[in-house]
């Protein structure tokens, strides 16, 4: 797809979705989902098993509900929510806000600003930027007798 606005809704097995816009908006469910964005404004929000999300835009905002989450921004303002098993994330922008809740969570993170905000059993967060803020909430099992 090339065009100005471009929206795809998506419920099956194998979704592949390839956009170079000004507005693009994918709604996924499904097993295996693959978008590649290259625009100004880009809303993916998916809920399904595997999901892969590669965007280079000015404006990227990832919803995730799912088992494997992965996604890759290059850009100026990144927005990613995950609530899933296991979540990767790689960005290198200006902005960065990364919102975790879910039981794996890898964040790579160079850029000027990033927020790190994170519930899940095992986190794991490398910056390189100049302001890098983390918070995590980490939960650890608690037995009663």
């Amino acid at each position: 797809m090339a065009g100005c606005t471009d929206t795809v809704t998506m419920a099956g097995c194998t979704d592949t979705v390839t956009m170079a816009g000004c507005t693009d908006i994918v709604t996924m469910a499904g097993c295996t989902d693959t978008v590649t964005m290259a625009g100004c404004t880009d809303t993916v929000t998916m809920a399904g098993c595997t999901d892969t999300v590669t965007m280079a835009g000015c404006t990227d905002t990832v919803t995730m509900a799912g088992c494997t989450d992965t996604v890759t921004m290059a850009g100026c303002t990144d927005i990613v929510t995950m609530a899933g098993c296991t979540d990767i994330v790689t960005m290198a922008g200006c902005t960065d806000t990364v919102t975790m809740a879910g039981c794996t969570d890898t964040v790579t993170m160079a850029g000027c600003t990033d927020t790190v905000t994170m519930a899940g059993c095992t986190d794991t967060v490398t910056m390189a930027g100049c302001t890098d803020i983390v918070t995590m909430d980490v939960v650890r099992s608690t037995s009663v007798s």
